[in-house]
């Protein structure tokens, strides 16, 4: 026989009634800890998949997303650390660091014996070497270099300072 759900959940009595199915109940996974780099990749999805609903009509409702989600980049942005300065640019500084040094203008006297040609020749082999690097090991290893070659100069302008 046929029974409606109400009438047969009221005409039983409480020992009569099957256990009901469990509940479902949506869980929530746990968010991802807001790094910049999940967040990154959450405004990039968001991105992307707004790209995919644009049509060919410009919207209001796309284009009011997309300013949301530039200002989410923007505040991303904002408390993302400085990146460090590119290879070359940290290359250059070190040999500027070295011919400054080699010209003995921090130390109060020059290398006599080293001349332009000479500085502009070790320029010109740091920069060579500079640019045949494309791994960041072999960047820390030139780096590495240039700090140890600074540190000689160090040790020689002391020296030679102190045998005057």
């Amino acid at each position: 026989p046929f029974f409606h759900p109400l009438l047969c959940d009221q005409s039983r009595s409480e020992s009569d009634k099957t256990p009901s199915e469990p509940k479902l109940t949506a869980t929530v996974e746990p968010m991802n800890e807001a790094t910049p780099s999940n967040e990154w990749l959450r405004i990039r999805s968001a991105v992307k998949a707004l790209a995919d609903d644009w049509g060919e009509v410009i919207g209001r409702i796309s284009l009011e997303k997309l300013l949301s989600l530039a200002e989410e980049a923007r505040q991303l942005l904002d408390n993302l650390p400085p990146e460090p300065p590119p290879f070359a640019e940290l290359c250059e500084k070190a040999v500027g660091e070295i011919i400054f040094r080699l010209k003995g203008v921090d130390c109060g006297f020059e290398f006599d014996w080293i001349g332009d040609d000479v500085l502009a020749s070790i320029r010109a082999r740091w920069g060579l070497a500079a640019l045949q690097i494309h791994e960041s090991r072999q960047q820390d290893a030139l780096l590495t270099d240039a700090a140890k070659a600074l540190e000689r100069l160090a040790d020689a302008a002391a020296k030679l300072g102190s045998a005057k």
